[in-house]
């Protein structure tokens, strides 16, 4: 879904996602959007 898509890059980059030694910025940012769509599709097939 596009538009989800773009909403959890929307999201993303709202963050204050910095790099520090665990970490970059842009893999934090991955892993939001990654999550973010997991969990939404999870709820969904939970809803029913």
């Amino acid at each position: 879904d596009p538009a989800l898509d773009d909403a959890l890059d929307a999201f993303a980059w709202d963050l204050d996602a910095r790099d520090d030694l665990h970490a970059t910025a842009v893999y934090r940012r991955q892993l939001v959007r990654r999550i973010g769509r997991q969990t939404l599709e999870e709820a969904t097939r939970c809803r029913g």
